[in-house]
């Protein structure tokens, strides 16, 4: 899944985050069942990231699914 990220100082950008400490997830966990730090790399404002941690950065606000941004009134 591709995510963006918008703003001028942002198309550059590596992004640290823990899923595993908010979401039950597998994939976002170790061995011992402990939150994995996961660290996306933003390219001239876009990552491709698997489609679980998309939707993660999605639902958080972290990223979008559109590289054009929606203004809200």
């Amino acid at each position: 899944m591709k995510v963006y990220r918008h703003g001028e100082k942002e198309q550059n950008l590596a992004l640290h985050v823990q899923p595993g400490i908010k979401v039950d997830d597998s994939d976002f966990k170790d061995m011992d069942g402990k939150p994995l730090l996961i660290t996306v790399q933003f390219r001239d404002g876009m990552a491709d990231v698997p489609d679980n941690l998309g939707r993660y950065l999605v639902d958080n606000q972290l990223a979008s699914k559109s590289r054009q941004r929606i203004l809200v009134p």
